[in-house]
């Protein structure tokens, strides 16, 4: 199992976004548990970013929602 380390950035994103919306919360919560358990687990459609954000992977979440992670070394 892995540990996920969360950005100040996506930690208020995640409040902006979720503030009035308990599902979409719920869906984000539910794909970051999916993460820590199998990173690229199907139902995530994990993939590896390019361009400006090379180096980077992303999760989905919902259609207009994404989750974009870094594989760190402990």
């Amino acid at each position: 199992m892995r540990k996920l380390a969360w950005h100040n950035s996506f930690r208020r994103a995640f409040r902006r976004r979720t503030k009035n919306n308990a599902a979409l919360q719920d869906r984000v919560l539910r794909a970051l548990a999916k993460l820590t358990e199998n990173p690229l687990d199907p139902a995530l459609k994990t993939h590896k970013l390019s361009g400006q954000l090379e180096g980077l992977w992303a999760c989905w979440v919902d259609y207009d929602c994404r989750i974009v992670f870094a594989f760190e070394p402990d």
